[in-house]
């Protein structure tokens, strides 16, 4: 009897089943809970970071102008008192300068950053500058920050290239100015790319506090004239500001061209008189007059917002926008900020 053998198949092992996981994904509520979750973080941190870059700014343009008072300073005293400016206060002023648009800041850093040579003008490099057609000097670009051959021993002021437009694209951008030089020739700017305005007293002081220019038989201490081509301006630095007035409510300087000579002198009495030492008929509401300046040498920085002195800032606001701003109150108040403005004196 014959048997028939069934081969036994090997033994395999059996993997152990796994439970399938269930894919799920988002409802649309779900989504939409979490973008509205990303942009209340965002709406909460933005203006935070971007109210800490405005202020790391400021801090910025305040170290530099307190630099450039130290450097005025060294100036005066090398020079037995002079302060920098190689023209002086009333040519500067003078009315001629409104359209050639020489700044006051350009003339100081000709003795403080140096670049005048007796060299002949020649349109490119070496400029001729000046605020009046018979008050000229020539100044070789590539020599600013070295010397001057007029007189300046060394380079008092030499700031970082994030201060000082010498990139010819940059160079004093909105600058009003007749005479192609003096907007070719580089500007001193804040943090936020504004150019400085600098406010320097008339040695002559006299009876006027402020003025549009320096004509007429009584001097003033201090000139509109010498910052016109910035204020001028509707385009004014990186942020292409228009300082001049237009409608009330809309964004300008309460220093701007149109605004009015009496009410921009005003605020020019406001801003440079020495908040305390006021007029003897000082009186806040009816007559603002200051007494003495707050520094025969003022230094400004527009701020943030890139407006000097600006017509929707809580100060521009109480002048009802047309001016001027009151003498010491409107200035100088911290709590509430009436204006951005970074103002720093020198000399005495």
């Amino acid at each position: 009897m014959s048997m028939q053998c069934t081969p036994v198949q090997p033994h395999r092992a059996t993997r152990a089943t796994r439970p399938t996981r269930m894919s799920r994904a988002f409802s649309l509520m779900e989504l939409l809970v979490v973008i509205l979750i990303i942009a209340l973080v965002m709406a909460i941190l933005l203006p935070a970071v971007s109210g800490a870059r405005k202020a790391a700014k400021n801090v910025a343009s305040l170290a530099m102008l307190n630099s450039l008072s130290v450097a005025a300073g060294a100036f005066a005293t090398d020079k037995q008192g002079q302060r920098p400016g190689y023209f002086s206060p009333a040519d500067m002023g003078h009315f001629d300068n409104a359209d050639r648009g020489f700044s006051a800041m350009q003339n100081i850093m000709l003795d403080l950053a140096g670049g005048v040579t007796t060299a002949a003008a020649n349109g490119g490099t070496i400029l001729r500058v000046g605020p009046r057609t018979a008050v000229v000097a020539n100044v070789d670009i590539a020599q600013i920050g070295s010397s001057s051959t007029a007189g300046t021993a060394r380079a008092y002021f030499n700031p970082d290239g994030n201060f000082y437009d010498i990139d010819p694209s940059r160079r004093s951008i909105g600058q009003v100015a007749s005479e192609a030089a003096h907007r070719a020739l580089p500007s001193l700017v804040d943090a936020f790319g504004t150019p400085i305005l600098a406010w320097s007293e008339d040695e002559r002081k006299g009876t006027r506090f402020a003025a549009a220019d320096s004509s007429g038989p009584d001097p003033a201490r201090f000139y509109w004239t010498p910052n016109a081509c910035f204020l001028k301006s509707d385009a004014l630095g990186a942020r292409a500001t228009n300082q001049r007035f237009q409608v009330i409510g809309s964004a300008y300087s309460m220093l701007g061209l149109g605004i009015g000579s009496t009410a921009i002198e005003g605020t020019m009495e406001a801003l440079l008189g020495n908040p305390s030492e006021p007029a003897k008929d000082y009186n806040a509401v009816t007559n603002p007059k200051a007494n003495a300046p707050r520094a025969p040498l003022v230094f400004h920085s527009a701020g943030a917002d890139g407006y000097f002195l600006g017509s929707l800032e809580n100060g521009g606001k109480a002048a009802g926008g047309t001016g001027p701003v009151k003498y010491s109150r409107d200035i100088d108040a911290v709590r509430p900020p009436f204006f951005d403005d970074v103002i720093v004196g020198t000399g005495k």
